[in-house]
């Protein structure tokens, strides 16, 4: 080296001195001797932490160098904080950036999550992935990913690293963190204690002070109680330190820890194992026991569904079905397969659609499973038929809808369960409701009113995804209105909305205000429908859900149709149908048609909105949707008073509308079809025969006098001279 640099001046750098033995270190000590008069300088990196930490038990051979070079030399460090680079995205992007690349984001924040920064760990990666050919050079000279990390694999030098530190602890201190590796990155160090039979201050303190503070292997989290147990959770500094502890054990020993981890946690939180079910199954999965597994992912399961986490809990739901086929098929285990069957379908409608053919395979299976064994949990046969019914009822197929809602209804009466009482009564109800029985529906409406509890909440869960009590508020404020009585049926939508704010159901809260919004539509209030349908959009958006996204669409495009070209409406409201159907189901179809077809009438195509009404009423009749049978027959009418010739036929079908109306005891769309069939014979000069008839339908209303029918009754009475 004096050689050399009596030549040329030279720059001597020596990386990673942590790891240097005492040999290399006494070679350095000579070196730096003999440097005076020599142009050479010594630049040497090391991590100060680790060389606080010593060397198995003893001091760092490095610490008396830097003290006697600083002695000779004066002050010869140059510290860099950590704080400016330690577990930020800097160093890693520029890094990245160095070089032409098109990583994604994805790939980014994997990288970044299994870093965190660490400058040695990015770079050994990187380059491992390069060798394993995972990153590559396109045609055009960017770096691209070529598949995803691979989380579980440690490049040779991040293992030897991670084991020089790992090496240095005392042997019960490497046990104590390769039992917490195997509870995750995050641990509770009293699990440890249990598990290694020590006691709890003695190892929470040796966590603080060894393991954190001089060998900056863990960190504290937090720590909180669960009734008089305290919890304290610590963190692996890195995770690649767990990845490495936890991929050090072999099968045997990972098993036997994960059933222990598991026991433990059993032990710790009691009746409140719900908090931890996820992991419970996690541990129990690992250690082979299955049954466990299953048990744990079905709580963890209804956890999530309660919380509204839809797909975290149809995840849970799939592996405990998995793992239930490893098992013996007895009648246990295939009651628990009707349980996640039952629960997959209500899961599918809920973020695919309620008409989803997934909802009706699941709910198939369950049933399929019920003729196989006796079932004692009568509340189960009933839910896997109340899902066959709800997914009947939302394609539309309304003559097995109710066939089923009977069976249902028989069912609840006879039961001595009472939580199927209201189920029953939503099956029965709705089914009459959306067939145009309405009288026969409020009866339902007024008994779930009178019978629901606040418990009954978790109803949802189980039938249908809403409340039951909105839900029959949403629907009793429509069938309240139909039957004549528009200010009942307001105020019942208001209230449905205020209810559905005190739940914190995001699902129900959706389906509050697209039928409020459905239901100002439906009396033709279009200013007053169109905020409440954006808030049910707003919320199905935010949280996946596509049916009540799909209907709320669909009237949001009728409501604007006032503000907007009618012509181009048209088109718009053909996409929301079609996004519509996506969701499988086939509910609302009928009257969704109608909208289309005065879109159709106010854009002046006549014909297109005449053939849409008659496809709409072709269903009516297929699928046995009545609802809407009447206006459909009132708008018919309206439709061909603009083509001409035509009066004869536009009154047959006014006729028919108000027939339909009666027969339903709908007063408020007889109205209409009155208010309809009295402007034709206004034109035909029979102002008296309509005076008559209009007068005495008016006549019988006592409120709602303030809605844009009434109040077009009102004018029209008035220019007929009433």
């Amino acid at each position: 080296l004096q050689v050399l640099a009596s030549k040329h001046p030279l720059i001597l750098v020596l990386d990673d001195l942590q790891w240097a033995d005492p040999g290399s270190v006494g070679l350095l000590f000579h070196l730096g001797h003999h440097l005076n008069g020599h142009r050479l300088l010594i630049i040497g990196l090391y991590r100060p932490d680790e060389v606080a930490q010593g060397n198995h038990g003893q001091r760092h051979p490095l610490a008396p160098l830097i003290n006697e070079f600083q002695h000779r030399f004066g002050q010869v460090e140059v510290k860099i904080d950590r704080a400016e680079w330690a577990e930020n995205k800097a160093f890693m992007q520029a890094f990245l950036d160095s070089q032409p690349n098109q990583f994604s984001p994805a790939f980014k924040a994997a990288l970044y999550g299994r870093t965190q920064g660490h400058a040695l760990f990015t770079v050994e990666i990187m380059r491992d992935l390069e060798e394993r050919g995972d990153i590559v050079q396109d045609e055009n000279g960017y770096w691209i990913e070529k598949s995803t990390l691979d989380c579980q694999y440690l490049p040779v030098r991040i293992e030897f690293a991670i084991g020089e530190r790992i090496g240095r602890l005392s042997e019960d201190l490497r046990e104590a963190l390769q039992i917490a590796s195997v509870e995750g990155e995050y641990f509770t160090a009293e699990l440890v204690a249990r598990i290694q039979k020590v006691d709890e201050r003695t190892l929470i303190h040796k966590m603080s002070s060894v393991l954190n503070k001089r060998h900056r292997l863990v960190r504290g989290q937090d720590s909180q109680h669960l009734g008089s147990q305290r919890l304290s959770r610590y963190r692996f500094h890195h995770i690649l330190f767990q990845q490495y502890l936890y991929q050090n054990l072999d099968e045997i020993e990972r098993s036997y820890l994960h059933e222990e981890v598991g026991n433990n946690l059993e032990a710790i939180y009691g009746e409140q194992t719900e908090l931890v079910a996820v992991q419970l199954a996690r541990h129990f999965e690992i250690a082979g026991l299955n049954a466990k597994a299953v048990t744990y992912l079905r709580q963890a399961g209804r956890r999530a569904r309660r919380l509204s986490a839809y797909q975290e809990a149809i995840t849970h739901f799939n592996r405990a079905l998995v793992l239930l086929k490893t098992l013996k098929p007895k009648n246990e285990r295939i009651q628990q397969e009707i349980e996640l069957h039952t629960a997959l379908g209500y899961l599918h409608q809920v973020t695919k659609g309620l008409g989803t053919p997934e909802a009706e395979k699941a709910y198939d299976q369950a049933w399929h499973l019920c003729q196989q064994v006796e079932i004692d949990d009568n509340a189960q046969a009933f839910r896997v038929q109340w899902g066959l019914w709800f997914y009947y009822a939302v394609i539309s197929d309304y003559r097995t809808a109710y066939e089923l809602a009977q069976r249902l209804w028989q069912l609840s009466q006879t039961s001595q369960d009472p939580t199927l009482k209201l189920p029953g009564h939503r099956a029965m109800g709705t089914t009459y409701f959306w067939t145009g029985r309405f009288v026969a529906a409020k009866s339902h409406w007024e008994a779930v009113f009178a019978q629901y509890q606040p418990q009954d909440h978790t109803l949802a869960f189980f039938y249908g995804g809403t409340n039951v009590k909105l839900h029959c508020m949403a629907l009793g404020a429509q069938t309240i209105c139909w039957l004549g009585y528009p200010d009942q049926g307001f105020k019942m939508s208001q209230d449905s909305i205020s209810f559905a704010q005190t739940l914190s159901h995001p699902y129900s809260l959706a389906a509050a205000y697209f039928f409020a919004g459905w239901f100002h539509a439906s009396r033709r209030e279009k200013a007053e429908a169109q905020p409440l349908l954006e808030a049910a959009i707003s919320i199905a958006t935010e949280h996946g859900f596509p049916f009540w996204l799909g209907v709320g669409q669909i009237i949001q495009v009728w409501a604007c149709n006032d503000t907007r070209d009618c012509e181009a409406m048209i088109p718009a409201m053909q996409q929301a149908l079609a996004s519509y159907q996506a969701t499988g189901a086939d509910i609302f179809r009928v009257q969704a048609l109608g909208m289309f077809a005065e879109i159709c009438c106010d854009a002046g195509e006549i014909e297109k909105g005449l053939a849409i009404v008659d496809e709409a009423l072709v269903t009516t009749f297929e699928t046995d949707e009545r609802y809407w049978e009447a206006d459909l027959h009132r708008l018919k009418g309206e439709l061909l008073l603009k083509q001409m010739g035509a009066e004869s036929d536009a009154e047959a079908s006014f006729y028919k509308a108000i027939e339909v109306a009666q027969q339903q005891q709908a007063k408020f769309f007889e109205l209409r079809a009155v208010i309809g069939l009295s402007r034709l014979w206004q034109q035909q000069k029979r102002q008296t025969q309509a005076k008559q008839m209009l007068a005495q339908i008016y006549n019988w209303f006592s409120e709602g006098f303030d809605t844009p029918d009434l109040q077009a009754a009102k004018a029209l009475l008035a220019t007929l001279g009433g």
